[in-house]
């Protein structure tokens, strides 16, 4: 899935943002060279803290640049989600924008068998991922899964929702503003999606199980990014059974076969969409995806705890060294 990078001040915009895993819990965490003096900006934004961090050896940083890549993330959120203050109608230049991301998901779907589906909003509201989460009963089930069946192929930006990609989106922003600044080395991360500007940065993994331990740790390089899909970054426990937002387009169920996946890309959207869409395949299909595809490398944590690295996955960095 390619999404669009707008250039100069035009943004990725939605009619709606399922905010559904939209930072619940921090999939990666970022570290780099002890010895620099890495300054961290931060600000609460699309249901996580989002941070930049940039190095510093004299302790002064660009705070203009930093500011407006922190004012880029926050305008993203707003036009991804205009029910919030500050939301609005769409202009013609963002519905054009939506139309693309759109018409992205739909190759990203047909690719994936139906595994990634940005027109997932009755899906979502039914399970209450948004507000309320509840296990639906059976017959609510069935009554979205036939207006599933029957609508048109076409349907109203209500239907959709963009929480498998606004996140990366922003994060692309956010880099795009800060190398257009000079900025030449940087981190930025949004809840867990991650890019880099300039070599030399580590990110860690974390353990879907253990929030407090790192899965492993590997090495960002200049022009990659990174995000992770996990059954924890938005769940509920119901009669001892986790239910987490990471649907089945096809059913409306929970994807079993993986606890989290994480994806390399060239692009933070690219990850995100694609960590989403692997993690609903499951481990198998989602290992033979990633070998049509040797621009991603990928990580899989399946439902039992095994981890399965693609070919290209670069992990490499010792347990205990940065």
């Amino acid at each position: 899935m390619r999404v669009p990078l707008p250039a100069g001040r035009t943004l990725l915009a939605v009619a709606v943002l399922a905010m559904a895993g939209f930072g619940l819990g921090r999939a990666i965490r970022q570290e780099a060279d002890p010895a620099a003096d890495l300054q961290v900006r931060t600000r609460l934004l699309m249901g996580t803290v989002v941070e930049i961090k940039v190095p510093a050896s004299d302790g002064r940083i660009d705070e203009r640049a930093v500011q407006a890549a922190l004012d880029e993330m926050s305008r993203v959120e707003r036009v991804f989600s205009p029910s919030k203050p500050g939301g609005g109608p769409l202009t013609p230049e963002e519905r054009s924008e939506v139309e693309a991301v759109i018409e992205a998901g739909r190759r990203l779907a047909a690719e994936t068998d139906g595994a990634f589906d940005l027109r997932i909003r009755d899906w979502i509201d039914l399970w209450g991922f948004d507000s309320d989460p509840r296990v639906p009963g059976e017959a609510e089930m069935q009554r979205v899964a036939a207006a599933r069946r029957r609508r048109d192929p076409e349907g109203p930006l209500t239907e959709f929702t963009f929480g498998a990609v606004a996140k990366g989106y922003a994060v692309d922003r956010a880099v795009a503003v800060l190398e257009s600044r000079g900025v030449t080395r940087a981190l930025v991360n949004a809840g867990g999606e991650v890019g880099a500007i300039g070599d030399g940065w580590t990110v860690g993994v974390r353990h879907p199980r253990d929030p407090g331990a790192l899965l492993e740790r590997v090495r960002l390089a200049e022009g990659r990014a990174i995000a992770t899909s996990g059954d924890y970054e938005n769940f509920f426990v119901a009669d001892g059974r986790r239910y987490h937002h990471l649907l089945v387009p096809a059913t409306g169920l929970p994807a079993t076969g993986a606890r989290s996946v994480s994806v390399m890309a060239s692009r933070c959207a690219e990850a995100d969409a694609w960590a989403t869409a692997l993690f609903v395949l499951g481990p198998e299909r989602a290992l033979a995806a990633a070998a049509r595809h040797p621009e991603l490398d990928v990580m899989i944590v399946d439902a039992d705890g095994r981890v399965t690295r693609s070919a290209r996955w670069n992990a490499g960095v010792p347990e205990g060294r940065p």
